[in-house]
């Protein structure tokens, strides 16, 4: 199971399937975290690109193909698992009066 460690930074994810953004966490502010050893550069590299890219504009092997030299050093394989990873991490995140730990507003 994949862990990350998280602090006060925070950053506001895009949805692997769409741009607009879905969700803000708190982001790891040393490099690399446990979740799948990502560096917050390339974490922001892989935001900045689902936005770039938007799900309409290519299929799907273009798309991931394109974010991943936008990423640069992962393949496209890697940044899909690294959404997916992310996404399921935040789900797996117990509730805490409507905020669950990384910070997400669950209400």
């Amino acid at each position: 199971t994949a862990t990350a460690t998280f602090t006060t930074a925070t950053i506001t994810t895009t949805s692997c399937s769409s741009t607009a953004p879905t969700t803000t966490i708190a982001a790891p502010t040393t490099a690399p975290t446990t979740l799948d050893d990502w560096s917050t550069a390339e974490h922001k590299r892989l935001e900045a690109a689902l936005r770039a890219f938007p799900a309409h504009a290519l299929s799907a092997p273009e798309r991931w193909d394109a974010i991943a030299a936008a990423v640069g050093g992962r393949s496209a394989a890697e940044c899909v698992a690294h959404c997916r990873n992310v996404a399921r991490a935040i789900r797996q995140q117990p509730k805490q009066l409507g905020v669950n730990q990384l910070g997400v507003n669950q209400l």
